[in-house]
């Protein structure tokens, strides 16, 4: 199903041109390669000071189950979308998403320039590229990895290859055999493929002796089952008793030795130079490119598993999670650092009350950072499935074939209820994406006090909003509009007899902060020590998520959230920092 993002944008400047960049993805978000490419390449256009970049994301999740009816019932969505308001470039990674633009691409977006992204040679068959269209493989020598594996384990005598079944794995897997042709005599090659996930695990634990494993990719298995190929991997890993080698460098955080491996950040930044070429009017078209971006990569503490000596490594050689020489290195540092100790402990001393304020601190953040990772692991095996029968739904809907309109939006109106829990768990998630813009703190207090006001009303209360002028900040409208709604509702509930809630916006030094002061009874002691952590509640039916999402969302816009409270009351201060321009220009 299509995933419909919001705009990431950087801040427009009257002097420079804005132009909109379209990134779209085959899959969902969930692959490690995409968040390093991605990365490498918003880097490379964010680094561009003569053009303001604006960014736009569709994640297509085409699996093998889409068809027909819901790639035409998807090209009409982009078209529509995308109609008023027409990118000025885009990418697009991966070759169902490609083979969808080289079908729909005229019908939706015109003959804007297309820059597609695959991380295999593509297998286009007799198509013809438009006249828009670049497409951008890197390049990779398999043979380079043998080399390092002969190099790292001399003993090494039979060599296991593990190559996935979509239609660019079985390309690469037709040039295996010339690529590896130099090393026929030299090791006995298997070629693991055509098998299914359990086919290939079970292979892999009967592998042991003077042997390796080349991980090349594993997308799809015999049955047309498709996997994420880092879970591949990790299970390979977990199950192996000789070593693996990768392709990927993010293969490496999925316990492989290493190889001479494709770099997707680098890979990024690359094709993000490619865009500003096609933005400054020398687009390329109608060509197949490839990029070199692959080196040589191994991972320290893997090697020490193995018993494998760093000398062995080639020349260049990228080496991670290495120890340093400390001493021999950084003798004068730790000199340093042992008089900064001395100093601290002086300090430390006078400040008692300080550090033990921020070990709770430390202790919330670790634990709100873990139940985040966990709420991003539930909303992936969540999500997926109810996002697909949403877009089922919808297309139902656009054919009108439904007897009883209404109760299909009902249908719709419940999965969109079950995406919102699950929403609700994903904004603890400490490296969540928000899409940050300069904006009023004012502005957006005023905007919601109608539904604050009938809220006090209903419950019986009073409500009084006191603004100064303050310069904007760069927020995340919608999550600083949740916190507002939070601390408003905590202190309406905090107030059982008729009370008055106030509401305030003020600058101090170099923020900007909102005040929210109620009249309850104030928070005992051992409720205090245990504000903001993940599921604790005072309230009956609460959920124990409301404060944890607040200090979260401070923490994401790089500011804070702190209490005060006594008998007569409660006062929460939400702190944002003023952008650096503004400051300056104040």
């Amino acid at each position: 199903m299509v995933y419909l993002f919001g705009i990431a944008s950087v801040e427009a400047s009257s002097a420079y041109p804005t132009k909109k960049v379209l990134i779209m993805y085959s899959y969902n978000q969930d692959l490690p390669f995409y968040a390093d490419f991605t990365a490498g390449l918003k880097q490379r256009l964010e680094e561009e000071r003569a053009v303001n970049i604006q960014f736009f994301y569709e994640y297509l999740d085409m699996n093998a189950s889409v068809n027909e009816t819901f790639s035409q019932a998807l090209a009409t969505v982009l078209r529509q979308k995308y109609q008023q308001s027409p990118p000025d470039s885009i990418v697009i990674h991966g070759m169902p998403g490609i083979k969808f633009l080289l079908k729909y691409g005229l019908e939706i977006f015109g003959d804007i320039p297309i820059t597609a992204v695959v991380t295999r040679i593509p297998n286009l068959g007799n198509q013809q590229l438009p006249s828009n269209y670049t497409v951008y493989y890197p390049t990779i020598d398999i043979a380079k990895t043998v080399q390092m594996i002969i190099a790292l384990q001399p003993e090494t005598e039979n060599l296991h290859v593990i190559i996935g079944e979509s239609s660019s794995e079985q390309l690469v897997r037709s040039m295996l055999p010339e690529q590896l042709e130099a090393f026929s005599k030299r090791l006995t090659i298997t070629y693991l493929d055509n098998l299914t996930a359990a086919e290939l695990l079970g292979r892999i634990k009967e592998i042991d002796g003077s042997a390796a494993i080349l991980f090349i990719d594993f997308a799809q298995d015999s049955q047309q089952n498709r996997f994420i190929p880092a879970h591949v991997l990790r299970s390979i890993c977990t199950q192996a008793q000789v070593p693996v080698f990768g392709s990927y460098s993010t293969h490496l955080a999925d316990a492989a030795v290493g190889g001479y491996v494709l770099n997707m950040h680098q890979f990024g930044l690359e094709i993000g130079e490619k865009i500003l070429a096609a933005l400054r009017g020398g687009h390329t078209a109608n060509s197949l490119e490839s990029v070199e971006v692959a080196h040589y990569m191994a991972d320290w503490k893997v090697m020490q598993r193995w018993n494998m000596s760093e000398r062995k490594l080639p020349s260049g050689t990228v080496v991670i999670n290495q120890p340093a020489s400390v001493w021999t290195s950084y003798t004068w540092h730790i000199f340093g650092i042992i008089l900064i100790i001395v100093v601290q402990a002086v300090l430390i001393s006078r400040h008692m009350r300080k550090r033990k304020q921020a070990e709770k601190e430390l202790a919330r953040l670790d634990q709100l950072h873990l139940v985040g990772e966990m709420a991003a692991g539930i909303g992936h095996e969540i999500r997926n499935p109810l996002t697909t029968v949403r877009g089922y739904l919808q297309l139902l809907g656009i054919k009108k074939k439904l007897p009883n309109p209404e109760t299909l939006q009902i249908m719709i109106s419940e999965l969109d209820r079950a995406n919102s829990i699950i929403t609700e768990f994903l904004k603890l998630a400490k490296n969540k994406v928000i899409q940050r813009s300069l904006y009023s703190l004012n502005d957006l207090v005023e905007n919601l006090m109608p539904i604050l006001q009938a809220e006090a009303s209903l419950r019986g209360h009073d409500l009084i909003y006191i603004s100064t002028a303050t310069p904007a900040v760069m927020i995340d409208e919608k999550e600083v509009h949740q916190v507002v709604l939070n601390l408003v509702m905590n202190g309406l509930d905090a107030m059982t007899a008729h009370g008055v809630l106030k509401i305030q916006t003020s600058t101090v030094q170099n923020r900007v902060m909102l005040s929210i002061t109620d009249q309850g009874p104030g928070i005992p002691d051992e409720v205090a020590n245990k504000i903001g952590t993940p599921f604790f509640t005072t309230k009956a039916n609460g959920t124990g998520l409301g404060l944890s999402i607040c200090f979260a969302i401070a923490e994401r816009h790089g500011g804070r959230l702190e209490f005060i409270t006594d008998p007569n009351g409660t006062t929460f201060n939400f702190y944002l920092p003023i952008p650096k321009r503004r400051i300056n220009h104040e």
